[in-house]
């Protein structure tokens, strides 16, 4: 193809074969460029928005998934300590019942009216027995000695109530022997029986 330019015009010999070509003027390449670049440049732009959307998503996803392990991690040592912690505290709960329990027993005022009270309820629990004989320290003895028998009486019991003293028994406590046994009403046996009720079943079991 040979191609003559002149002032105003172009001539251009075809070669053979060739009936037809197609003449652009420059400044159309140039918008084409730059608006291929600038469609470049958006698609670049919204790939990379997508991809940092994603990975934000991926971040956070990741975020949820670690926090909801330490949830449950927290949980489940909750679980384990829950149990321990009632253990713990109700164990300290009945030591200090028992103590105020038994500073109670052991330091109520010893009274006439609280050894008659002791006698009357150890001979309630008597029935049928020719044979009673309650003991108890000899300084509660002395503070019923007026009333002893009529105790007996007030109880049902028309036979004669034997009363022995032991220095060994601890004040506000007695010791019943009848026909079928002992009754223990002793300071020391009305504390194990507190002791027994505080340290019954766990609730924590």
């Amino acid at each position: 193809m040979a191609v003559e330019a002149s002032d105003n015009q172009l001539s251009i010999t075809l070669p053979q074969g060739v009936t037809e070509i197609t003449i652009e003027a420059a400044s159309d390449h140039q918008t084409a460029i730059e608006e291929h670049l600038a469609h470049a440049c958006q698609h670049s732009f919204e790939q990379g928005r997508r991809q940092e959307a994603a990975a934000l998503r991926s971040v956070q996803h990741a975020e949820a998934l670690k926090k909801q392990a330490e949830t449950q991690r927290i949980l489940h040592a909750l679980t384990k300590a829950v149990p321990e912690m009632l253990r713990d505290a109700e164990s300290a709960v009945k030591d200090l019942a028992l103590c105020v329990a038994q500073k109670f027993v052991s330091t109520c005022p010893v009274t006439e009216e609280r050894i008659e009270t002791l006698v009357r309820e150890a001979l309630a629990g008597i029935h049928g027995s020719s044979k009673i004989v309650i003991t108890l320290h000899p300084d509660d003895l002395e503070l019923i000695q007026d009333t002893s028998q009529a105790l007996g009486q007030e109880s049902g019991h028309s036979q004669d109530i034997i009363y022995k003293t032991s220095s060994q028994l601890t004040r506000g406590g007695c010791q019943v022997e009848t026909d079928f046994g002992r009754i223990d009403a002793t300071i020391e046996s009305k504390t194990a029986q507190i002791n027994s009720l505080l340290t019954g079943p766990s609730l924590a079991a």
